[in-house]
């Protein structure tokens, strides 16, 4: 069981500058779906990398740890189009981070001690 406050839908809040959007979905049951695009504009047009991941999540105190059971990544390089690939195995390596909500916002913060800030898209 997830605590209420991070059930649910979330989406990275934008920063100026920032190539990357992250979103979660966390079910009461202990399940989570991750999705990450990174894309930036080049002169053939724009490079897209994207990351998805689903698996268990389980909250002790004021750590969140995701233990993905599947894990993917795609590519698309308008200036390499014969290097693109699609769904190719990604790491399944356990992640930890320390979470809280704070007016509406989720933070979490990884081992590298850097902070994400996600804001509710949907309960």
């Amino acid at each position: 069981m997830l605590p209420a406050a991070l059930v649910g839908s979330w989406q990275s809040l934008e920063e100026t500058g920032d190539a990357a959007t992250i979103a979660y979905r966390f079910t009461g049951d202990g399940r989570y779906k991750y999705a990450g695009l990174i894309s930036y504009p080049v002169p053939e047009g724009v490079v897209k990398i994207t990351f998805v991941a689903e698996g268990t999540a389980r909250v002790d105190g004021s750590e969140l740890r995701l233990r993905p059971v599947t894990a993917t990544r795609s590519m698309e390089d308008p200036r390499a189009p014969q290097d693109n690939y699609t769904d190719k195995p990604s790491s399944l390596d356990p992640e930890r981070y320390v979470w809280q909500v704070t007016a509406g916002v989720l933070g979490l913060t990884g081992d590298d001690g850097n902070t994400v800030r996600y804001r509710r898209t949907e309960q």
